[in-house]
């Protein structure tokens, strides 16, 4: 298995409307278009681009926040074992 099999494109779209509400959360998207990111991301970000927000949020998770920060992205492979996913070769 190589990391191109595992890989999933990422596609976020904004309205002008969006923009204007929410230019800080625009920005950050943005400038993190390329991060490492993985499906753990998805939740905290989805959520803090709605602004919706709740006692644990962790926004070091969201890809529409200064707080995002790199996690270990854990991927299982088909003999079900998991693995780094930056350490698979290509």
């Amino acid at each position: 298995m190589t990391k191109y099999s595992l890989q999933i494109p990422l596609l976020i779209w904004t309205s002008k409307r969006y923009d204007e509400t929410y230019p800080a959360k625009k920005a950050y998207l943005l400038a993190n278009r390329t991060a490492k990111v993985g499906s753990d991301n998805l939740f905290e970000s989805l959520l803090d681009m709605a602004d919706i927000q709740y006692p644990q949020a962790d926004l070091t998770k969201s890809i529409a926040s200064a707080s995002l920060k790199f996690s270990q992205r854990i991927v299982l492979l088909q003999d079900g074992t998991l693995a780094d996913y930056d350490a698979l070769d290509r």
